[in-house]
């Protein structure tokens, strides 16, 4: 809970008053203005040593009020209070409050000082010139009051979300327009991919994603990447760089916690109504991507193109027909081998036939 401290306010003008000068005067006006002059001088002189003085006795008394406020909120704080810390605080606490109607003593003599000796430096004019000053110390009184109710009713935030930070201490006292927490809007969330040099190829703004944390999923979108890559670690070990992208959650609610790590499926592309095979039906040699295909009960190579890929899945975009059978584990098929899917005949057929029982799709 953040204490209220009061303080006290003065405002103060050191006004200079000067005769305008005459074209003509005789030598005993000339003589009168001077003596009026110098009375002038020593009564502005008189006037500005009051005023400076309320001000620092005014000071004074804000650190002994404050010293009172602390010391009560100690004393308040121990449970026992005949305990030799406890009575060690009061005596403090009592000097404290002594000092305290001291300093208020001494600013209400300072106070009456201050008044005289400005009613002997104003003429009426000078008087007008000094409400006029007084306006802004006036309204910084007016603003400190408002902004004193403002804190008696409590502290709102613009948005809702998640406290994820807080600055404030209990107890202690709160700074003009100094932060007291960081609040997370729950609205717009963002979660924070980074991309390798490899997937950053096919990663573009725009393309939609499907986020999974904590069991939930949520629907996004790419909407950043930054310009600048950072460096990192790989899984290995290895120093490597990514470059950090921005995916904005469509529809988040209270389930998400900031912070946490989240799973990210970027859709790089989408292909419908094409070939696709297993990735493991793939291989790639030096004359480039080909599989096996069956062909009179024999491995043949087919050279193939491919187009989109999945974690499991790749697209072919020539190379291979609908209805071909394609060998899916080709590991150690080679080509002109005699091949089966039926794991009982690749059995009786004889050691040295080089047949091979494998999945064909």
């Amino acid at each position: 809970m953040l204490d209220r401290r009061s303080w006290s306010v003065y405002g103060f003008v050191f006004l200079m008053i000067r005769r305008p000068p005459r074209s003509t005067q005789s030598r005993s006006s000339a003589a009168s203005d001077v003596y009026k002059r110098q009375a002038s001088d020593s009564a502005q002189a008189r006037f500005n040593d009051a005023a400076a003085n309320l001000n620092n006795l005014a000071v004074q008394k804000d650190k002994a009020s404050a010293a009172v406020n602390s010391l009560t909120a100690q004393y308040e704080a121990l449970a026992d209070k005949q305990s030799e810390e406890a009575l060690s605080v009061k005596a403090a606490l009592d000097a404290a409050a002594a000092d305290l109607a001291n300093q208020q003593q001494a600013l209400s003599a300072a106070k009456a000082t201050y008044d005289a000796e400005k009613q002997a430096v104003l003429s009426d004019s000078a008087k007008r010139q000094l409400e006029l000053a007084q306006v802004p110390s006036s309204l910084s009184v007016q603003s400190a009051k408002e902004d004193l109710a403002r804190g008696r009713d409590g502290v709102t935030a613009p948005i809702s979300g998640v406290v994820t930070s807080l600055s404030a201490v209990p107890g202690s006292s709160a700074a003009a327009y100094g932060p007291l927490c960081t609040i997370q809007s729950l609205s717009d969330v963002y979660v924070d991919v980074a991309l390798s040099r490899y997937d950053l190829e096919k990663v573009k703004p725009g393309q939609s994603a499907v986020v999974t944390t904590l069991g939930r999923t949520y629907t996004g979108t790419v909407a950043s990447i930054d310009a600048m890559a950072t460096a990192g670690a790989s899984a290995t070990g290895t120093a490597t760089a990514y470059v950090h992208a921005k995916v904005q959650l469509d529809a988040p609610d209270g389930d998400i916690k900031l912070g946490l790590e989240a799973n990210v499926v970027i859709a790089t592309g989408e292909a419908k109504g094409v070939l696709s095979l297993p990735i493991s039906a793939v291989n790639t040699d030096v004359s480039g991507q080909f599989c096996y295909v069956v062909e009179n009960g024999a491995a043949v190579r087919r050279d193939v193109k491919t187009g989109l890929s999945s974690d499991t899945q790749v697209e072919i975009a020539s190379g291979i027909s609908a209805g071909d059978e394609v060998i899916l584990n080709p590991q150690d098929v080679t080509e002109g081998m005699a091949v089966s899917s039926d794991p009982a005949a690749a059995a009786q057929m004889p050691a040295d036939a080089g047949m091979g029982a494998v999945m064909m799709g």
